[in-house]
Order: C-alpha cells, then structure tokens, then sequence
C-alpha cells in the first residue's frame, strides 16, 4: 500500500512538472512594456499565406500592419512593420504559442523589439499581441481584464527615474 502511494504520488509530480514546462510564462505587464522596444497601436494592412517552400513545408504568413498610435518608441512615418508567423489564414494551422494577427481592417496592441537583423520579434510569443474589439476598443487575447490606461501608466512610470 505504502509502495503504491509512492508511485502515484511520484507519477503525479512528474505529470505536473511536464505540464508547467510546456506552458508559457506570463510576464507582469511592466516586465512586458520594459522588455518591448515598441508598443503599438496597429491596424492589420494585409494578411498573406505564402508559398510553401521544402520537403516539408511550414505554412507561413506574412502580416502588414500600419501604425494607428505608438505608445513606445519610434517608428519612421507611413512605414508599415512586416512580422512573418506560422499558420494558414484559414485558421486550420497554427503553432501553439504564435501570435495570431486579426484580419484584415481590425486593430491590435503590440509589444515587440527588432532582431539583429531589424525583424519585429514579439515579446514573449502570443503575449505579445492583444488584439482590439472593433466595437468597444477592448483589450483580448492575453490583454483581457487590461485596458490602455494601465498600458500607458506602465510606460509613464518606466519613464521616471
């Protein structure tokens, strides 16, 4: 009896420790703004699946969005941010985790940096894009029970020395 309980309990901790490693960690929304380089508010431009390419081919999409508002850093003028990212546009792929850009007319909030080569990396995957209800302007995704004003306060106190 007392050797079965072992096991179950020792089965259990391995289940549950599998579990969490695989699961995204969530940042606090000030650790989120200050790793960000930019945050945005973008409109979704264009969504394009692009050709496969290779043996195996990994269905891609690349995103056009335009700057509606920057609430952090500085963006040039009418220049559109490109972000490549998994998935079909007809939803029936996608990798766990990416971001996932509304279509096309619809607004987000985002929270990204440039890569060594000047590609927009979002800060930590899906965490990184809050899509907009077009009706009330709400925050979704990993955005919900937030609003712009907390976002805005967490840049202004990052601002203060």
């Amino acid at each position: 009896m007392r050797r079965s309980m072992f096991t179950l309990v020792f089965f259990l901790i391995l289940f549950y420790s599998a579990e969490v490693s695989g699961m995204i960690r969530t940042l606090q929304l000030a650790e989120l703004v200050k790793r960000a380089e930019f945050v945005f508010i973008v409109e979704v431009v264009e969504r394009t699946q692009l050709p496969s390419e290779g043996p195996k081919p990994f269905p891609m999409l690349k995103n056009i969005v335009k700057l509606v508002r920057p609430l952090k850093g500085e963006w040039a003028s009418g220049t559109p941010v490109v972000f490549f990212t998994a998935g079909n546009l007809d939803g029936s792929f996608w990798v766990e985790d990416m971001p996932v850009f509304p279509e096309k007319g619809k607004k987000a909030l985002i929270f990204f940096r440039n890569g060594k080569n000047g590609e927009p990396i979002f800060i930590n995957a899906v965490q990184g894009l809050w899509p907009m209800d077009s009706a009330t302007g709400a925050l979704q995704g990993m955005g919900l029970g937030k609003n712009l004003k907390m976002v805005e306060d967490a840049i202004e106190a990052q601002r203060k020395p």
